[in-house]
């Protein structure tokens, strides 16, 4: 809204010139640590197996700060992200699928899913039936989403994913969509969670296009202050 030859002097105005800052290759068995990964064009970081990402800023990237994503051919193994900060990068914070053996925890996920194209992002943000045994823990996550653009920005989700999937002890808050959710997903556990003050809800249970919905164990969890419901389970719609 201002003068452009006053109002960016310093650092002047900047343009990504990579679409990723680091991309695992071919490589395994490696550790990120102690880095800052920001103003990617596409993602901070890709990660494919047997990787270990710990105290990283990933920031003000393009799409996500952290992709984990193989495909139905090369299931991802093996990877772990810690306590790192995932903030202001304009779709998922971290966003991870076809993903065995995945541990997400001790991580601060912030301020993400605010580019409006993206309108399916999440803080943390998993999919698809091929990723399995991931645990989401000790995770700060919060206010991801933008009101303003309308990008909805839940807390964290699974969605359509297949066995093994466990949300504990996260706080999840102030996101513009729902605080946690499980879409199209079974047997998923999500125990000693807090979720308050979500946009839309704190928990959803939602078979989706699933014919079914079984095997979910979602207990102790404390529900506050969430505009639409504290929790919401909703049955099989498939076909409609």
């Amino acid at each position: 809204t201002s003068n452009p030859s006053s109002a960016f002097t310093d650092p002047g105005i900047e343009a990504g010139a990579r679409q990723y800052a680091v991309i695992q290759y071919q490589v395994q068995y490696l550790s990120f640590s102690n880095l800052h990964l920001t103003k990617a064009n596409y993602y901070g970081i890709q990660l494919t197996a047997n990787v270990t990402v710990d105290d990283i800023t990933a920031d003000y990237n393009g799409t996500s700060g952290i992709l984990a994503w193989e495909s139905p051919d090369a299931i991802g193994n093996g990877i772990t992200v810690e306590n790192s900060t995932i903030a202001y990068n304009g779709g998922s914070g971290l966003n991870y699928g076809y993903v065995n053996n995945m541990l997400i925890q001790g991580n601060d996920v912030h301020h993400n899913c605010w580019n409006p194209s993206n309108a399916y992002s999440r803080g943390l943000d998993g999919g698809a039936l091929g990723t399995t045994n991931v645990t989401v823990q000790y995770n700060n996550v919060h206010e991801n989403g933008n009101a303003q653009t309308g990008s909805p920005g839940a807390g964290i989700t699974c969605d359509t994913c297949g066995s093994g999937i466990v949300f504990r002890y996260n706080a999840s808050w102030g996101n513009n969509g729902r605080g946690i959710s499980l879409d199209a997903d079974n047997n998923a556990q999500v125990y000693y969670n807090v979720a308050w003050n979500n946009a839309v809800g704190s928990i959803s249970v939602f078979a989706d296009a699933n014919t079914s919905m079984k095997g979910h164990q979602i207990y102790n969890n404390t529900l506050y202050g969430n505009s639409m419901f504290g929790m919401l389970v909703e049955g099989p719609t498939a076909g409609s």
